[in-house]
């Protein structure tokens, strides 16, 4: 089996179990590395062997110093008893008290511990808190004595960095399974989000793990049912528009023996209904029909269509800048720039081109002088038969699929098209190419 097929349970299951074992492991080597410091009373009979004879005992910890603190005096009654204990002068010999810095009875005699410590049995006391003894040997250096209590927060420590080591060292590993559980659905969400830029997009591959091959192939299945259900509409389309030609022109035949008045405002309204009639065949051609990609240069097309509006007097400007050679339909491209530089001239008065270069893209942005459009209706305006302008009169024509066109052409490129108010006044149409 490959890697890329395992079922996603097989993988949520092994990335469960390999955190699983990860930890394990990781406690495993703090606990070899670092062995937790044992725990417990420390007998007067350990710190003797220690100080006096250099023994290494359980629990404690020996080690040679220079120098020591001086002694506290609110400890010096307390150090002249051990002292006395151990037989040491009291002058060579310094205690600390660490942590809570107490003494603790055992269950058979309660702490009393006054000035002079009077009255206190080393033999039958143990040391529940840290402590430190430090003796000063014929050298003049110390061995210092720290009991397991001062010792456990050195191993605290240390094991503390060896965990936070241990989940830095586990990220990469935690990334790379999250990716490897994730991939088969990010390839998925991939084909729906190409899915919703172009209904024809290519079947997605049963490729991966086998509930995706599944989702795959239900997918494929759903995009081709969206695929036929396009074409029946775009083919319902065509052929009512074709049909209604016949009858638009006998009955244009007929107007001729009309009375004169009645037949100019008749064929005005004949010639703008089939006006109409060829948009919605441009339409269903441009959408319908895949004409073979070649070698485009943008900027010799753009060029080419600012030079024929300015010889009919429109104020069209292409500003300079890169060219971008693209594989596409010449065709589909000069139908989209022609209606968007068309609708900046008719509703803006004037169109300022321009094409730029990204990484991996063209982008032409197409900007006019007019009014803009309501936020709502940004998007709205691609829509198919919508139409932003109110009034249909002759002027301003059109039945709402100039903008659905530019938009379908540039999907079918594997592109894009969007419109955005400028600051002060006017609209800017965008559209991004892959080059």
């Amino acid at each position: 089996m490959k890697l890329r097929s395992i079922p996603i349970v097989v993988r949520a299951t092994a990335i469960l179990f390999g955190c699983v074992l990860l930890v394990q492991m990781l406690n495993l080597a703090v606990f070899l590395i670092c062995p937790p410091v044992p725990l417990g009373p420390l007998s007067f009979a350990k710190v003797q062997m220690a100080i006096l004879d250099g023994r290494d005992t359980t629990g404690i910890e020996i080690r040679e110093a220079r120098e020591f603190r001086p002694q506290e005096p609110a400890l010096e009654p307390l150090r002249d008893m051990v002292a006395e204990r151990l037989g040491l002068p009291a002058g060579r010999l310094r205690l600390e008290l660490l942590g809570v810095g107490r003494w603790a009875a055992g269950p058979r005699q309660a702490m009393s511990l006054g000035p002079t410590g009077g009255g206190l049995d080393l033999e039958t006391l143990d040391f529940a808190g840290g402590i430190k003894l430090a003796r000063q040997m014929d050298d003049g250096s110390w061995r210092v004595v720290t009991s397991s209590a001062s010792l456990l927060r050195g191993w605290l420590a240390l094991a503390a960095t060896w965990v936070v080591a241990s989940i830095l060292f586990a990220i990469p590993f935690a990334f790379f399974l999250a990716h490897w559980l994730s991939w088969p659905i990010r390839q998925f969400a991939e084909a729906a989000e190409r899915l919703g830029r172009n209904p024809r997009e290519p079947d997605l591959k049963p490729d991966g793990p086998r509930e995706l091959r599944g989702a795959a192939l239900a997918f494929n299945e759903m995009k081709g049912r969206l695929g036929r259900y396009i074409d029946d509409r775009l083919d319902m389309m065509s052929a009512i528009a074709h049909d209604l030609r016949v009858p638009l022109t006998r009955l244009a035949f007929r107007l001729e023996r009309a009375p004169e008045a009645i037949r100019h405002r008749a064929e005005a309204d004949i010639a703008e209904m089939q006006r109409m009639l060829g948009a919605v065949l441009s339409f269903v051609q441009t959408t319908h029909v895949r004409r073979p990609r070649q070698r485009q240069e943008l900027r010799s097309l753009l060029c080419s269509i600012a030079d024929d509006m300015a010889e009919t007097g429109r104020d069209v400007r292409l500003e300079d800048g890169p060219d971008v050679v693209l594989q596409a339909d010449d065709i589909g491209l000069r139908s989209l720039f022609t209606n968007l530089i068309n609708n900046a001239v008719t509703y803006g008065g004037a169109a300022r081109v321009r094409l730029m270069r990204s990484p991996g893209a063209a982008v032409v942005e197409i900007e006019d002088d007019g009014p803009g459009l309501p936020h709502e209706e940004l998007e709205r305006v691609f829509e198919p038969f919508y139409r932003g302008e109110p009034s249909r009169n002759r002027e301003t024509g059109g039945i709402g699929l100039g903008l659905a066109l530019v938009r379908s052409i540039a999907v079918a490129h594997g592109g894009s098209a969007t419109l955005e108010n400028l600051a002060a006044r006017g609209l800017r149409a965008r559209v991004i190419l892959p080059a």
